[in-house]
Formats: structure tokens, sequence, C-alpha cells
């Protein structure tokens, strides 16, 4: 899997991730969360996933994290 599928895959699961959480926090009358303070989350969500893995294959996750950065 090349690092551009890779954080496809990331960014796909995290942002199910967070529309879930917002509609779960919805249904139980929690108040709701501004998209820009989602995109936040996200963004946020990825960075921890990808330092989280890095120590494993260093060289690969540490262009996944530069693409990352730079996409912003």
């Amino acid at each position: 899997m090349s690092t551009k599928q890779f954080l496809v895959r990331l960014v796909f699961q995290a942002s199910i991730y967070m529309i879930w959480r917002e509609r779960n926090g919805r249904r139980h009358c929690q108040p709701y969360h501004e998209p820009t303070l989602l995109i936040a989350y996200v963004d946020k969500h990825i960075h921890n996933l990808i330092d989280s893995v890095k120590g494993r294959i260093e060289a690969k996750y540490t262009h996944a994290m530069r693409i990352w950065f730079a996409s912003r």
C-alpha cells in the first residue's frame, strides 16, 4: 500500500468516526460542535495515528507525516 493510499484510508476512517461521534452526541443531548472544530479533531486524530505507528517503519510513516502536513 502506498503512502497516499494509507493517508486516504486514515482520513476516511477518522472522518466516519468523528461524524459518528457527533451524531451520537446529538442523540444524547450533548452540545453541537462547529464544523471547523470537527475538522480540527480529524486533523489531530490523523496526526496522533501517524505518530503512534511511526516507530514501526520509520521511513514510510515519516513520509506520511510530511505529506499530511503539506496537505493542510
